[in-house]
């Protein structure tokens, strides 16, 4: 335990529970009012009905392995199948794979004093460390640093390394988030170096190295939206063209001056509501609503699918999502993982549903 952690925790028990400032307010996705034009034929669409998902992911894939925090839980598939095959209850704040291919949880109980980390190996054992002292009623996302014993997680305005050492964990001086007040904000990629590439307060890309320095690179006419990772020196990030909402253009580029991209995909007449990567392409959860009337709501057509592109910029395949699994607006907290072997489609009540990452054909 670091000098900065032992602090707090000394104020935390000599004090007592105090109420934590609370983080700016995020409307939750789907909801709110108000209406905004769309481009198709039929007029206006509610604003809900054109919102993206930029949340960390709640479901991750690492080989025959599907990761997904569901509530309190964290349950672990056979993404071959995806039947569960393990069921933690860990109160998980986010997770992710170390470096080692080990899986890392952040929790932070209600009513506990400091957060936990917890580190599960190969073998499927569970270790448990004493975590940072942060805002218990904040957000998080858990993020891969350079080393095996090594990840960042986000509070607030900044982004906080912790390190496993010697059987416990040291926080090293907080990194600041370059855009901690953007929707997209979450949309964070860690790189092998231990840096970090995040949204940019202005426009573009900015990368942090571990020691907090910052490197911007601006877009000409691009705002980034989704943001993820790609091989070699490379993000996949969508972009509204023009349109706030209309997240339809999909763009690979090498994270340099000027930020260039190699390929351009539009995905029009679908939005793209979240983007992963992994297995050298990428994975669009993406919808098209059509309206069909001057009713509202009641006369739209919607339509889901998963489409999958290879860093040749090709597309490999697309999937229409079954009405039965996506009735309405049932996706628009979905969240979508791929890695070499599968891609896993995850809807609001933590439903299922996969297929294989080459051929697109389903799993059963």
């Amino acid at each position: 335990m670091n000098r900065r952690t032992f602090l707090l925790a000394v104020g935390a028990s000599a004090c007592g529970p105090t109420k934590q400032p609370r983080p700016p307010k995020r409307t939750p996705l789907g909801a709110g009012s108000g209406s905004a034009r769309s481009t198709e034929p039929g007029g206006l669409i509610d604003t809900q009905l054109l919102a993206s998902q930029w949340r960390a992911s709640a479901i991750a894939l690492r080989g025959d392995m599907l990761v997904q925090a569901a509530g309190g839980e964290l349950r672990i598939y056979d993404a071959r199948t995806l039947k569960r095959t393990e069921t933690r209850d860990l109160a998980p704040r986010h997770f992710c794979f170390g470096r080692d291919g080990s899986l890392f949880v952040y929790s932070y109980p209600s009513g506990a004093l400091q957060g936990t980390l917890y580190r599960i190996g190969p073998s499927h054992n569970l270790e448990t460390y004493g975590g940072p002292v942060l805002r218990p009623d904040g957000y998080s996302v858990l993020l891969p640093g350079r080393t095996a014993h090594d990840v960042y997680v986000t509070e607030m305005a900044n982004i906080v390394p912790l390190s496993i050492v010697d059987g416990h964990v040291e926080d090293g001086p907080p990194l600041r988030h370059p855009a901690p007040n953007a929707q997209n904000r979450d949309q964070l990629v860690a790189r092998p170096d231990g840096s970090i590439v995040a949204p940019d307060r202005e426009d573009g890309l900015r990368v942090i190295t571990p020691d907090g320095k910052g490197t911007s690179y601006p877009m000409k006419g691009r705002e980034p939206r989704h943001i993820v990772g790609a091989s070699g020196d490379r993000v996949w990030y969508s972009h509204a063209p023009g349109k706030h909402f209309e997240v339809t253009s999909l763009y690979l580029a090498k994270i340099a001056t000027p930020l260039e991209a190699e390929h351009t995909i539009d995905v029009s007449p679908h939005r793209i509501i979240h983007l992963a990567a992994g297995g050298g392409a990428a994975a669009a959860l993406a919808v098209h609503v059509r309206p069909t009337g001057d009713r509202g709501p009641e006369d739209l057509d919607i339509r889901w699918a998963v489409i999958v592109i290879g860093e040749d910029g090709a597309e490999r395949w697309r999937a229409e999502i079954p009405a039965a699994f996506a009735p309405g607006m049932a996706l628009i907290t979905g969240f979508v993982a791929i890695d070499d072997k599968h891609v896993v489609l995850e809807r609001h009540d933590h439903s299922l549903l996969g297929w294989d990452a080459a051929t697109g054909r389903p799993i059963a």
